[in-house]
């Protein structure tokens, strides 16, 4: 009997007098079957392996790799119509754990996962050190793709269950004050972009939401604007998507003010499409760029807007703000009217109303006070006992 080297690296084959006998376990069965030629039990195997792949999933278990039990669940996040950003943000996450890939994933123990993170929170094989949520994020992309395996009886348990994880806690919401919203605004007059803070700002849309309108999605006389899609970029190229959960495609009203910068820009494109001519792209979008040729008409990209606002920070003499925080000026300073949060969840786009609360109740300013007041209110003794009517002490 003589072992021969199988090509697809599963089974074995071994030659018996004049045949090949090829065997491989599938599914804990073993499945043997002898050919009068190697090339016959090769050929035999590749297909039985293909075959008996679930996933990518090695037929043998115990040789199951990460790698394949990844591909595995990432295949069968597509199946389930997971989000494209998703499945993009899980793949960030297996670039950094590419040193596993060929390491058996029942031998993976939880100082593999702790080793990885540590090194991501001290910025190792990243540009900076990643903060706690995103750590968070990868600790949760892991937990899921073991947890996978474990649904499959390919692991006996989830070794990230034995590691606390990382703390979701980071830095409150930044919101800008009314001085610097008036100076943001003031820098914002004749700005090409005027309409799209504006937008943005008004209704507290995400940034690929905002720049993913068409005009379609809006009505210039209500002032009523669908929001039905959003631009991302997934593995480095742009691609539209649908809003980040359920509650995000939504409908917003546009304040007065905003309407107006809308219907001015409206009439700026109007001239810009005609001095384009043909090179123009007929696709609809409200808010295009400034170059002309083949990227005349075209959208605008979501990190580009970040660009564009530096520049107005700068103008404006204000510190660093991110295009979210304009989001979160828009729900804090909501909230801090009294707008009840279910209506801020609702035009924020939030999963739930519990989203929207546990992000901004603590930035929300002058809370604390105006509970004093309604409880001084509450509690005035001369306005619920008049003099007149005081109790007797002695009683």
């Amino acid at each position: 009997m003589k072992k021969i080297k199988v090509r697809c690296g599963h089974g074995n084959i071994t030659r018996v007098g004049k045949s090949f006998k090829a065997r491989l376990m599938v599914e804990g069965q073993l499945v043997s079957q002898n050919f009068p030629t190697e090339e016959g039990a090769q050929l035999h195997l590749e297909g039985l392996v293909k075959r008996s792949l679930k996933y990518g999933i090695s037929p043998d278990k115990s040789k199951t790799t990460w790698k394949e039990l990844a591909d595995a669940f990432l295949e069968a996040k597509e199946l389930e119509g997971l989000k494209k950003t998703t499945l993009s943000d899980y793949r960030r996450c297996l670039r950094y754990c590419s040193g596993w890939d060929k390491i058996a994933v029942q031998r993976l123990t939880a100082d593999h996962v702790t080793r990885v993170l540590s090194a991501l929170k001290k910025g190792v094989g990243t540009r900076t050190p990643l903060c706690s949520k995103t750590l968070r994020n990868h600790y949760g992309t892991i937990h899921a793709i073991l947890g996978f395996g474990v649904a499959r009886e390919i692991l006996e348990r989830n070794v990230t269950d034995l590691i606390k994880p990382p703390s979701a806690d980071g830095p409150p919401p930044r919101a800008l004050g009314s001085v610097q919203v008036e100076s943001f605004l003031r820098a914002l007059e004749d700005e090409r972009t005027e309409a799209l803070f504006w937008v943005i700002l008004s209704t507290g849309l995400r940034k690929g939401e905002a720049v993913g309108l068409k005009w379609g999605d809006v009505d210039l006389t209500t002032g009523v604007v669908t929001i039905k899609r959003r631009l991302v970029r997934v593995d480095g190229q742009m691609d539209m998507d649908t809003p980040k959960s359920k509650a995000g495609l939504r409908t917003v009203v546009l304040p007065e003010p905003a309407l107006e910068k809308l219907k001015a820009w409206k009439i700026r494109q109007d001239v810009e499409r005609n001095s384009h001519g043909e090179a123009w792209r007929e696709e609809g979008w409200i808010f295009t760029g400034w170059k002309g040729g083949r990227y005349a008409g075209k959208y605008i990209e979501p990190r580009t807007v970040n660009d564009y606002l530096d520049q107005i920070l700068e103008k404006a003499d204000l510190p660093h703000v991110t295009v979210h925080d304009l989001r979160h000026t828009f729900c804090t300073w909501l909230l801090s009217q009294g707008v009840s949060v279910k209506d801020v969840q609702e035009a924020a786009g939030h999963s739930r109303p519990s989203v929207t609360y546990n992000l901004y109740h603590a930035s929300v300013p002058g809370a604390s006070q105006r509970v004093a007041d309604k409880m001084g209110q509450l509690l005035d003794l001369s306005r619920i006992c008049p003099a007149s009517a005081a109790p007797d002490p002695r009683q």
